[in-house]
Order: structure tokens, then C-alpha cells, then sequence
């Protein structure tokens, strides 16, 4: 499932006429976990070591958040 799918309609010069423009959107896991770390980024739980190592281990909390979200939306 995607988030933000959308058309857009956009003048071409080539053609001189407008054409329709698919944006596929993002995936919603991907979606879901950028929310998940911008809540973790933001907030004052994240106490971590300013490491690549805790970043990594963030990163994959917010996948784990996002992985359920997407179970409780079944």
C-alpha cells in the first residue's frame, strides 16, 4: 500500500497540451516509520549516544513500530 498516491496535471511544450502525471507515492511502511522517528527524533525519549550504532538501532525500532502499525490496521 502506498501513502500519498497522486495525479497531477502538467503543461508539456512538446506536446502543447497537458499531460497526466502518475506519482506513485511511498510506501506506507516507509510512511509510518518516518513518523515513528520523527516522534523519537522530537520527543525526550530519545536519550540515546550520538553513535552510528544508536542511530541504526533507532532506525530499526521506528521499521518495528511501523511493521506494527501496518499488523493493527488488518
Amino acid at each position: 500500500m502506498k501513502a500519498y498516491p497522486a495525479k497531477e496535471s502538467k503543461w508539456n511544450e512538446i506536446a502543447q497540451d497537458f499531460i497526466t502525471v502518475n506519482h506513485t507515492g511511498m510506501d506506507l511502511r516507509d510512511y509510518f516509520a518516518a513518523r515513528a522517528m520523527q516522534y523519537f527524533a522530537s520527543d525526550a525519549l530519545f536519550y540515546g549516544d550520538d553513535t552510528d550504532e544508536e542511530y541504526i538501532l533507532t532506525a530499526k525500532l521506528c521499521y518495528r513500530y511501523a511493521d506494527a502499525m501496518i499488523e493493527a490496521r488488518k
